[in-house]
């Protein structure tokens, strides 16, 4: 078959969409709203608490942030841009905080899925607090527009690009419907005004992918199952409370003063189960056939289960930890694993940690240095470039 193609058409430019799912400057791409931006970064936090996924998450980000960083030019003008590739450097280690501690904050996309950073930018003078005092423009600060403090993004009118984002000026408590009918209390961030990092940005979508949205449902079963080993365990503890009593305070139809026994006993047990109190005193009264009217029993719960709540939980633990990709955490933990398992498992992890490094790399590259040198006039075909190490530090 043969195609022609409409000219006119076929030059405009893109006339295809992201496929984003949005509403309001909210993202609909999660079915379940614990995992839907902006409600996603509450879950995310909660998560970064449990003592299997907080690890985890340290594991990889302490990983991105030991690694160190250079300035580097493109083979062949090492000569050329000597001038350019010192400038970049001094940039590197003007600011008014280290680059350590940039990367540090950059690492947060790990667990919330992007990161964005303001680009605050100054005149290099000694007055205006820079090491240098030559005019040029250079980068006071790349502070970090946390996570839980933007409100909304903003996208062009035909949806592909992002334009921009809403920042509340200080996160409020309370209901979201409530402040969003408050104005005056957002800040509006262009898109060129900030460094967006993001972690596998399926659609183009600007909040990225957190790794914790596919570990939710085996932290989620793995909380539940924790809590109901724990109420098991202390009834376990207390053991089942059996107090017997004469069948004649028991009748519905028992006179006023046999009801009244019977509240006094129905308190004494709940006040025993409050721990609100240590013992009981009972009436020695016996039968006909000899057997105590009054008796008080502390029985034993603990029996086999049809399951390992213990067990079930270690899976889900096991679940999240391979999510993460730190596998070698729980290497050995069950009595095995060899040498070369652990290198194994130790190279995927690697592979992770380098894929996020590069995403930095390539943002800082595409987005910062290239405004950095538009702003001082400076060619921006070929620059130099912020590269990380690739064998140290690892």
């Amino acid at each position: 078959a043969s195609y022609s193609i409409d000219m006119p058409n076929f030059t405009r430019g893109r006339i295809s969409n992201n496929g984003l799912i949005t509403l309001g400057g909210e993202i609909f791409e999660e079915y379940q709203w614990e995992l839907r931006w902006p409600y996603a970064i509450e879950t995310f936090k909660k998560m970064a608490h449990d003592e299997t996924i907080a690890p985890a998450l340290n594991l990889v980000e302490m990983a991105i942030a030991r690694v160190p960083w250079t300035v580097k030019v493109p083979e062949g003008y090492e000569d050329e841009l000597k001038e350019e590739k010192k400038f970049l450097q001094e940039c590197m280690n003007d600011m008014t905080h280290t680059w350590g501690s940039f990367i540090r904050q950059v690492a947060s996309m790990n667990r919330y899925g992007f990161s964005a950073h303001e680009k605050v930018y100054r005149r290099r003078t000694k007055r205006s607090g820079s090491k240098y005092d030559d005019g040029k423009i250079g980068i006071k600060s790349l502070p970090i527009i946390t996570q839980d403090s933007i409100a909304s993004w903003q996208w062009d009118e035909d949806g592909l690009e992002v334009t921009g984002m809403l920042q509340w000026k200080n996160k409020p408590a309370g209901l979201r419907q409530l402040v969003m009918l408050t104005a005056g209390q957002y800040i509006a961030i262009p898109r060129s005004k900030y460094l967006l990092v993001r972690n596998n940005p399926l659609k183009d979508d600007p909040s990225g992918q957190s790794p914790l949205a596919a570990c939710w449902r085996a932290w989620k079963y793995k909380q539940a199952l924790q809590e109901y080993e724990s109420m098991a365990i202390a009834t376990d503890c207390r053991g089942l409370k059996v107090l017997y009593i004469p069948p004649r305070y028991l009748d519905p139809n028992a006179s006023e003063a046999d009801q009244e026994v019977f509240r006094y006993y129905q308190e004494i047990m709940r006040n025993i189960h409050k721990n609100e109190q240590s013992g009981l005193i009972l009436p020695q009264v016996l039968d006909e056939r000899g057997e105590q009217y009054f008796k008080f029993e502390l029985m034993s719960v603990t029996g086999q289960k049809s399951f390992d709540v213990s067990e079930v939980i270690k899976r889900y633990d096991k679940a999240i930890i391979t999510t993460l990709m730190a596998s070698q955490m729980i290497l050995g933990q069950d009595g095995g694993g060899s040498f070369s398992l652990a290198e194994s498992l130790s190279g995927i992890s690697e592979m992770a940690i380098e894929a996020k490094l590069i995403e930095i790399k390539e943002q800082l590259n595409h987005d910062l240095v290239q405004q950095l040198f538009k702003l001082n006039g400076m060619r921006t075909d070929v620059c130099p470039y912020f590269d990380f190490a690739k064998d140290e530090g690892r």
